[in-house]
């Protein structure tokens, strides 16, 4: 599909890309290994995969891009991986996934956390590449959202924050703390009972491949 829709030789970028992708998540695979990672490692595997991931998505829409326009398509990749590590603390934590917020057993989270809302601010406030008024109105949008889901997070993780900075931090959340972690809650709840509703089982798929196959009785 991809070949069929982007000519190597006039969109060379749209497959660099995508090598950057295999390339990020080979390097991400030693935050599951038993090596150490310092701070700054982790920092360069995350901005790799997560910036690369929605690099390739903006070559593979316009089969080429600006510099300056790579730049803020790669930072914002950056800004999602962070946003998704944060929401998967508990899970991380769990099974010895090494990310910034669960180094050292979450030494780093509080800061991190305090960098990630200032960067989600500075990327989508600040950028002038993308500054039709659509434009302007949806990073608004963007920015507003990725800052509750950060609160959310940090809401729902509250083991790894010290209570007088959590105190703190919900000053500027526009949604208590425990509202917040009581919607993530039902939202889990809502999702599992949504997902064993929608499974489909190993039977049901013998049946319609057998209903397929014309041999079904």
């Amino acid at each position: 599909m991809i070949e069929g829709e982007h000519d190597r030789r006039f969109s060379p970028m749209v497959y660099g890309s995508l090598l950057g992708i295999h390339s990020a998540q080979v390097r991400s695979m030693r935050q599951d290994a038993g090596s150490p990672l310092s701070f700054d490692e982790i920092k360069e595997i995350s901005a790799e995969k997560g910036g690369c991931s929605v690099l390739a998505d903006g070559y593979l829409v316009k089969g080429s891009l600006s510099e300056d326009e790579a730049a803020f398509i790669f930072s914002f990749g950056l800004l999602l991986q962070l946003v998704d590590d944060l929401q998967d603390v508990p899970a991380d934590m769990r099974g010895g996934h090494k990310t910034l917020f669960t180094l050292n057993g979450g030494a780093y989270a509080e800061p991190v956390v305090n960098r990630l809302i200032n960067f989600t601010v500075r990327l989508l406030g600040n950028d002038k590449v993308f500054s039709a008024g659509k434009a302007y109105r949806m990073k608004r949008l963007i920015k507003d959202s990725v800052i509750l889901l950060v609160m959310g997070a940090a809401a729902s993780s509250s083991g790894m924050f010290g209570k007088a900075y959590l105190e703190n931090l919900e000053e500027y959340s526009p949604v208590g703390f425990k509202t917040l972690a009581d919607c993530q809650k039902r939202i889990g709840r809502e999702y599992a009972k949504l997902k064993a509703k929608l499974a489909v089982r190993p039977l049901e798929i013998q049946m319609a491949r057998a209903f397929a196959a014309g041999t079904l009785d």
